[in-house]
């Protein structure tokens, strides 16, 4: 039987990979290159080769479970890293790191900040709140923090600049979230504690490596440069449409791009495919791959694997630059990579490396609701969709969605469940 998947990123490849000794696969992808997301450039600085991962980036075990077993089966090398966070606003001349007390402080104007202890105590406040159920109700972030009197100082340099540097997407965006997920998240990834939070982790080499490993024991047909424009459907299969005259028939196909492309892709959607497909909305985010340490924090000590900039309206796109030094365990003469989100006009050009656009979904009310209604798209009219937007938008997400594919697509074919 011959299966077609559409999109190389996390899902696609978990799809493949667990499908692989069943059926006749062939993947295509749009991009010169396999991953998605996982997307490592090499570079060269001063006669040194670096591979410095620009999307996917960071998981841990606790979380990552489905994750960590598909690496562990591929014996891919990962290794410990540091994460830390830091904001700053250079319009009140403001900045901060959350690592220790010394960063806390790194301005000793802090310490006579009575707001910023201010935050500090409603951080603890929110804490509380995330283990409590009835003060979560079915509210926004926006509403939730207007009801409960959480002060300016926590809402602009704590709670939204995380969330807006966690999911890539605007402040706006973050108010309008639904409460409920926001906290799953927190309480799941132990950012709703102090103590005992997850170790993360980085591949060792960059991200590619996993993709290497993976894609070697795929035992499928590989096509990068090959953007896809249609799928039809019939009674009996599909027939893929793409680049250079393709036209293939094929019985099943699976969806691994976002959920918008999905959508255009298909001939003729159904309307709960239109419903479901199309509520959920991205967020473009330009990735710039430079050397200019000027967007993290002018106070050396502050500098954290996620740095925040509130330099801009906070309705514009979150300006986020992580410090690839730290979190890829460089070594201490190497170079400052960075990796910023938005913020191009403020990079020095001559030290941009690369520049990358990425798209992330938008997890609002409305894309939850979509989330539900899955299993009322999934396996229909010979077509199955996966991808991170079924979930946090991560890349735990993204394995488990493709997994559940698979899943779905075996027990129809032959009534069995997916061996893991």
């Amino acid at each position: 039987m011959k299966i077609a998947i559409i999109g190389s990123g996390i899902s696609g490849l978990t799809a493949a990979y667990y499908l692989k000794d069943r059926f006749d696969i062939t993947l295509f992808e749009k991009n010169a290159y396999l991953g998605g997301h996982t997307n490592t450039i090499e570079c060269s600085w001063r006669n040194h080769q670096y591979a410095i991962d620009t999307g996917f980036i960071v998981f841990n075990k606790k979380t990552y479970p489905n994750f960590l077993k598909m690496l562990d089966g591929l014996y891919v090398e990962y290794l410990p890293t540091t994460m830390s966070f830091s904001v700053r606003d250079d319009d009140l001349n403001f900045e901060y790191a959350g690592s220790s007390l010394k960063t806390l402080f790194c301005q000793k104007r802090n310490l006579l900040n009575i707001h910023f202890y201010q935050m500090i105590i409603e951080i603890l406040k929110f804490n509380k709140y995330c283990k409590d159920n009835r003060a979560i109700d079915a509210l926004t972030v926006d509403e939730f923090l207007t009801r409960y009197n959480f002060h300016r100082y926590f809402k602009e340099y704590y709670l939204l600049p995380m969330c807006a540097s966690i999911w890539s997407t605007d402040i706006n965006k973050v108010k309008s979230t639904p409460l409920k997920f926001l906290v799953n998240f927190f309480n799941n990834h132990g950012l709703a504690q102090i103590k005992d939070r997850p170790q993360w982790y980085v591949i060792k080499g960059g991200s590619h490596e996993y993709i290497k490993k993976l894609s070697q024991n795929l035992h499928a047909k590989l096509l990068t440069d090959t953007p896809i424009w249609k799928v039809s459907r019939n009674n009996h299969g599909v027939t893929v449409y793409g680049q250079s005259g393709i036209q293939e028939d094929f019985d099943r196909v699976i969806l691994a791009c976002h959920s918008d492309e999905a959508l255009n892709l298909i001939d003729r959607p159904s309307t709960e495919e239109q419903r479901t497909l199309g509520a959920i909305d991205y967020q473009t985010n330009q990735a710039i791959l430079h050397l200019d340490t000027r967007l993290l924090p002018k106070n050396k000590s502050a500098w954290s694997a996620w740095n925040f900039s509130s330099s801009t309206q906070l309705s514009q796109s979150p300006i986020v630059t992580y410090h690839m030094k730290t979190l890829q365990n460089l070594k201490d003469d190497d170079p400052d990579f960075c990796v910023t989100l938005n913020g191009k006009e403020l990079i020095e050009e001559k030290l941009i490396l690369k520049e990358i656009e990425y798209a992330h979904p938008v997890i609002d009310q409305k894309a939850v609701d979509a989330q539900s209604r899955i299993d009322t798209i999934n396996g229909k009219n010979h077509t199955y969709f996966c991808g991170a937007y079924w979930g946090n938008g991560f890349h735990e997400d993204g394995v488990a969605s493709g997994m559940n594919a698979a899943q779905k697509l075996i027990e129809e074919i032959d009534g069995k469940q997916l061996s893991l």
